[in-house]
């Protein structure tokens, strides 16, 4: 009966034994649970306020961005050009370029690398006809006008007849080479003359006049005229062939026309005239120069 007893105690103890060990453990695992809750709250807590942080950042970027495009864009709008700077350049230096006597002015940018030219030319003066020009180029820091030098020139010799409204021109891409065909007009005495056809072009501040043929034309006692055509190499051509040489030279070239307005004034002209008179009249002259 003891032995019932004891058993049945020790049995009662074991089971009260392991409701305790049952409940810690419940305890522990509820303590687990929440740490994990909490920590997990402190992560999306985190990610939210790192997310808010880039959002805030890109918003701040893309403020920064506009702005400064609406900065870029109302200076560049704002600002002075390049052109103007350059034609200011050229009115307050007009001692420079002025002739003497009476001449036609004009401003270009005849091989077109954005640094423009003032021409100063007389043109077919004369009994003979003959033209000079010329040229003034604004240098690459809009400080000073540098004069261009003529390839081979000969001391008295005609220049190509520049005065002209419209011209024929070829572009050479591979050599950047624009190539314009004037004429130059040379009376000799009442009854001869003698025209050329002549491909003018620039490089290096340097011009370079090439005579691809020549119309030489004489007349009797009567009135009667004679011409006699030929080429660079002064063979004997039709009038035809002379009319096409510049496209049977350069046809394979890009052909463009030349647009050009030039002014005429006598030194008193320029004398009288204020530097923002002087600017209006090269604005207006360079306006007009196009090449299409």
């Amino acid at each position: 009966m003891k032995k019932k007893i004891c058993m049945l105690a020790m049995v009662t103890a074991f089971c009260l034994a392991g409701c305790s060990n049952a409940t810690t453990s419940t305890s522990g695992l509820g303590e687990a649970v929440e740490n994990q809750t909490v920590k997990e709250q402190d992560v999306d807590m985190t990610e939210d306020t790192s997310q808010s942080k880039e959002e805030t950042s890109s918003e701040t970027e893309d403020t920064q961005e506009a702005t400064s495009e609406d900065i870029t864009e109302e200076s560049v709008e704002n600002a002075p050009s390049t052109v103007d700077f350059q034609l200011e350049l050229m009115a307050e230096n007009m001692e420079t370029w002025k002739i003497p006597e009476t001449a036609c002015y004009a401003v270009t940018d005849f091989d077109y690398d954005g640094n423009l030219e003032l021409v100063a030319a007389t043109p077919m003066a004369g009994t003979g006809l003959y033209t000079y020009a010329d040229f003034y180029e604004v240098d690459d820091t809009i400080s000073q006008l540098n004069k261009w030098e003529y390839e081979d020139e000969q001391e008295g010799a005609s220049h190509a007849d520049l005065v002209v409204s419209d011209a024929t021109v070829y572009y050479d891409q591979n050599e950047n080479v624009y190539y314009y065909i004037f004429k130059d007009l040379l009376r000799m005495g009442a009854a001869e003359s003698y025209e050329a056809t002549i491909a003018w072009s620039v490089k290096d501040n340097c011009v370079r006049e090439e005579t691809i043929g020549y119309v030489n034309t004489s007349a009797d006692g009567h009135g009667n005229e004679e011409k006699e055509f030929f080429n660079r190499e002064d063979a004997t051509i039709t009038e035809a062939e002379y009319n096409d040489l510049s496209q049977s030279l350069y046809g394979a070239l890009d052909k463009e026309s030349l647009k050009c307005e030039w002014v005429m004034l006598e030194p008193d002209d320029l004398d009288g005239m204020s530097k923002d008179d002087i600017k209006n009249l090269l604005t207006q002259s360079f306006n007009s120069f196009l090449l299409k």
